[in-house]
């Protein structure tokens, strides 16, 4: 850095700062790295993360080090940033989160995307960072997730769960988050016994999930459990995307059939869908009611290998929606719909 262009930067660094970039810390002006420094609140830093002096920004509570690729690991005593609030990882080379990160009461938001190693598991006091309402992670399809995350009543956003059978790590742990809202993925649904147990992760009371996709393992011959465990995962009515990727049932339960919902001992339609994908589901023979729905555009029936004809029950007619109705007093079904997809269809007539 020009001499003048350092002291311009020092000039400026005053001890009222709350914002600073830098691409080293070791050529910070040495004003920033007394005192003053202990009234930064955020911090972009692209190297030397694991520099002593990181610890002196005692009240920061942003440190974004996206993009810095040299990174390699965090200070173990990250802890003493006890005021943090966001931390963002990614693009580092990352690949173990210490276990001092469990101490960050505050943190609100994680982001650790893209990394350029992998994270192989969370520490095993994740679930003790009792603030944290976002997590952005990658989850590959057989990672287990962190222990006991439905202690993190706060979470908003979880990408993915992916089940197991482990205490803490089952499908009862997504049952007290009910701040979750976007999109949630819901792998290894194999692993789920019963309705019961899919029923404890209380999917129809999170009205802020839009888009839910449920995943079953491949190369099984699947049974009637199949059927059970989708039952218990019935959606919130507010749901606009639903995805049911190698259910191996022989038929669809009542709610995904009628593509309606029970409240109390009333049916009520899942009018928000939007899209609808129906994918490997092998042994159904028939498909459920999805004409009824006024604002479905997206319809793709994959690999559904058993299903032979789509005929006006699955239009939906056990429904009289008067506001869709033609001049002739016959439904129009499917009025919203743009894209339809039929692939792998084999035995369709």
């Amino acid at each position: 850095m020009h001499d003048f262009v350092h002291d311009l930067a020092s000039s400026v660094s005053s001890a009222k700062s709350r914002c600073f970039a830098l691409s080293t810390l070791s050529e910070a002006p040495q004003n920033l790295l007394e005192e003053k420094a202990r009234n930064l609140r955020t911090l972009f830093l692209k190297y030397d993360v694991s520099h002593q002096v990181l610890l002196e920004f005692v009240l920061l509570r942003v440190l974004n080090l996206e993009g810095a690729d040299l990174v390699k690991e965090l200070p173990s005593k990250i802890n003493k940033l006890t005021h943090l609030r966001y931390l963002d990882v990614s693009g580092t080379q990352i690949k173990v989160l210490p276990n001092s990160i469990c101490k960050l009461y505050n943190l609100q938001t994680l982001r650790a995307l893209h990394l350029h190693g992998s994270i192989d598991k969370f520490p095993q006091n994740f679930h003790n960072l009792i603030s944290l309402r976002h997590l952005h992670f990658y989850f590959p399809e057989r990672f287990q997730m962190p222990f006991g995350i439905g202690k993190l009543t706060d979470l908003q956003t979880l990408s993915c769960f992916n089940v197991d059978q482990e205490k803490g790590h089952r499908i009862s742990e997504l049952g007290c988050l009910n701040n979750l809202g976007g999109e949630l993925k819901i792998r290894n649904l194999e692993l789920v016994n019963d309705a019961e147990e899919a029923r404890s992760a209380n999917l129809s009371g999170k009205p802020n999930i839009y888009k839910l996709e449920y995943y079953w393992g491949t190369n099984r011959q699947g049974d009637n459990r199949d059927e059970n465990v989708l039952t218990g995962l019935q959606p919130h009515p507010n749901i606009k995307s639903l995805k049911i990727e190698n259910f191996m049932g022989n038929e669809f339960p009542v709610w995904a059939m009628k593509m309606a919902v029970k409240i109390e001992n009333a049916w009520l339609l899942l009018e928000n869908l939007v899209e609808i994908e129906l994918v490997q589901c092998k042994r159904c023979q028939k498909i459920p009611m999805l004409g009824h729905l006024l604002f479905l555009q997206c319809l793709r029936l994959q690999g559904l290998t058993n299903v032979r004809i789509i005929a006006p029950p699955s239009y939906g007619t056990d429904y009289y929606i008067g506001s869709n109705c033609s001049s002739l007093g016959r439904a129009i079904w499917f009025p919203a719909l743009e894209n339809l997809f039929l692939e792998e269809m084999m035995s369709l007539v």
